[in-house]
């Protein structure tokens, strides 16, 4: 079974990793280096949702162990 604190720090690589992800789909619009410019945004959409639910996630995470 997994301990809380082994999930924060899932949760935490989750978060840092998202990150990394939408700043580099950021850099690759900002650039003008994408195939198709609506895809790309499109999918760095993705990405930030995908982000915002990883935030909740860690956060929700956060408070269950303040909490105790």
């Amino acid at each position: 079974m997994t301990t809380l604190d082994e999930k924060i720090a899932l949760a935490k690589k989750h978060v840092e990793d998202g990150r990394r992800i939408v700043a580099s789909q950021r850099e690759r619009i900002a650039s003008g280096k994408t195939y198709n410019e609506a895809e790309a945004r499109e999918l760095l959409e993705q990405f930030e949702r995908v982000q915002a639910i990883f935030d909740s996630d860690l956060k929700r995470l956060l408070a269950t162990r303040n909490s105790k």
